[in-house]
């Protein structure tokens, strides 16, 4: 190993500490050793991987005992993994070794155009208890539990990640109080890059929000959706290997996507006994077992909506304890849980608050297979603008209040297309509709196309409802225990509405027509051409 402060480091056996701020070059290859930073309060450290293996079977390989700030930089064009290779950690477990393969106790940055992978067999795989950002770095992190977990937050602004949990969650916050600045801290920021999460319980769980803006990519696959998945329990042991899951189940990416650079054969020796040797493929690394206890959510916090997955434990796509924003980003979540799930629960929030229970969507794209709600809101979900599609669901759309103001919407459900529940006995129900595009298609049986337990009003937009019982005042297209208001945009009901709507405009209700799957076309129509409101031309 080599630094700018000649200084700054010790070594015990092959264990080496840095003691000062500075920047360190680590090269080589250190196996059953450590690379440990117990530098001053206000010290900031930046460890350069350029080319490196560190394989550790009694601590964390990178352990950040004490600093400022650590940042991590992946030299470009080299190949560097880091393998925690102790046994599994149980509910007795320490962490006075480290509680990850990459553990630190301060703000952790990783940067770089360099690839890492790290191998987690004992629990979480990249930690801080403070921040942890990362920025242009390609990581591939394969953990026994959460693949990567910053207790005050996670922030993500560029890079390709790929975040693998086989007992655990994908990214993770567990701290939601406020900082001595007054800052909100459990907040899940991804601003850019490419990352693919796979999760056997939550592919995003936010202790207290989840914001996503900007462009890139993410794809999130839980539970049964994740080929990397293992057997999961409520007690949070497990029982070994994967038992009976489809590893298959609608997986439109792999793990691998993510091109690494190859390392070189022979590594340079670097000063300060890190020998050199030759770098393995990350194909080469192998998960492991985890019974860590803080993987699971808590009691009742899954499937709130009614559909049961037959799972104790949440398997949710992206979940936050209050807010979840987004306004950019191409979103694809496939998950046997909720795709999208903001809660609201009593004090749940470490400054003794209530969460938000709060979702609104200003942009993007999003795409939700879901064993359950597509998106599920405990009080508000607003959606603004963006392209909304929930493939499958149980329930399409769910909160107490639900705002349509843009965007183009596709549900398809199983249950209810959209649902204004019945929540915090405060807030009436309802679903007000202002703009956008809203295509609602639902099963035959005894389901809803919407489905307000209090109102539904509609002054713009354009809504058309496929499905639902006719069968009057029990369910149909449209179904409210209040009333129902129409005065602009259009609404087509195919199915049938409960109740008789007011002061409607452009309302088109077919209380006797029922559709199963397949395609249909429309005939016999005339269509209009315009550019500009008053001048329209027959086609």
């Amino acid at each position: 190993m080599t630094s700018d402060t000649s200084d700054g480091v010790t070594q015990s056996g092959s264990v080496y500490t840095i003691t000062k701020a500075g920047e360190y070059t680590v090269a080589g290859l250190l196996s059953e050793g450590q690379l440990i930073v117990d530098a001053g309060d206000e010290d900031e450290v930046t460890i350069v991987l350029n080319g490196t293996s560190i394989t550790c079977s009694s601590g964390s390989p990178i352990y950040v005992k004490n600093a400022s700030e650590v940042k991590i930089k992946s030299e470009e064009n080299s190949f560097n993994e880091v393998i925690d290779n102790r046994a599994e950690a149980t509910e007795d477990s320490s962490d006075v070794a480290g509680n990850a393969a990459i553990y630190a106790t301060c703000d952790l940055k990783l940067v770089g155009k360099g690839a890492l992978v790290v191998t987690a067999n004992y629990n979480n795989g990249i930690q801080s208890k403070d921040d942890l950002s990362f920025k242009n770095v390609i990581v591939k992190v394969t953990a026994v539990n959460n693949a990567v977990k910053g207790n005050d937050a996670v922030d993500i602004e560029s890079g390709n990640i790929i975040a693998i949990s086989a007992k655990g969650d994908g990214i993770k916050t567990s701290n939601s109080s406020i900082s001595n600045k007054g800052n909100q801290k459990g907040i899940v920021t991804i601003t850019g890059g490419n990352i693919d999460i796979y999760a056997a319980c939550d592919g995003i769980d936010a202790s207290y929000g989840a914001d996503i803006s900007g462009d890139g990519n993410l794809n999130i696959y839980t539970d049964t959706y994740s080929e990397y998945s293992e057997e999961v329990t409520s007690s949070g042991s497990s029982s070994g290997t994967s038992s009976g899951r489809d590893s298959s189940a609608n997986k439109s990416a792999s793990a691998n996507t993510v091109s690494y650079v190859a390392a070189s054969d022979t590594i340079a020796n670097a000063p300060g006994g890190f020998g050199g040797g030759n770098m393995g493929g990350m194909d080469g690394q192998n998960g492991g077992n985890k019974a860590g206890g803080d993987r699971l959510g808590m009691p009742g916090d899954f499937n709130e909506s009614g559909n049961s997955s037959g799972q104790s434990y949440s398997t949710k796509g992206i979940k936050a304890e209050s807010e979840i924003n987004i306004s950019g980003f191409t979103i694809n979540i496939s998950s046997t849980d909720d795709g999208i799930h903001a809660n609201s629960d009593s004090g749940v929030l470490e400054t003794g608050e209530d969460g938000k229970g709060t979702i609104v969507i200003n942009g993007g794209s999003i795409t939700i297979s879901s064993g359950d709600d597509g998106m599920h809101a405990d009080k508000q979900l607003d959606v603004n603008d963006g392209y909304i599609n929930v493939v499958t669901s149980y329930e399409g759309l769910e909160a107490i209040t639900i705002n349509l103001n843009g965007g183009k919407i596709y549900v398809y459900a199983t249950d209810d297309g959209i649902n204004a529940c019945t929540g915090d006995g405060k807030t009436s129900p309802i679903v007000n509709v202002t703009g956008g595009y809203i295509d609602v298609t639902t099963t035959s049986g005894d389901t809803d196309g919407i489905d307000s337990n209090g109102n539904y009003v509609q002054t713009g937009g354009f809504v058309l409802v496929k499905g639902g019982s006719s069968s009057g005042n029990v369910s149909g297209s449209i179904d409210v225990d209040g009333t129902v208001t129409i005065t602009g945009g259009t609404c087509v009901a195919l199915g049938g509405v409960c109740e008789t709507p007011i002061n409607s405009a452009n309302a088109y209700v077919l209380s006797s027509v029922s559709f199963s799957s397949g395609r249909y076309s429309l005939k016999d129509c005339l269509l209009y051409t315009s550019d500009a409101a008053d001048d329209l031309t027959r086609v």
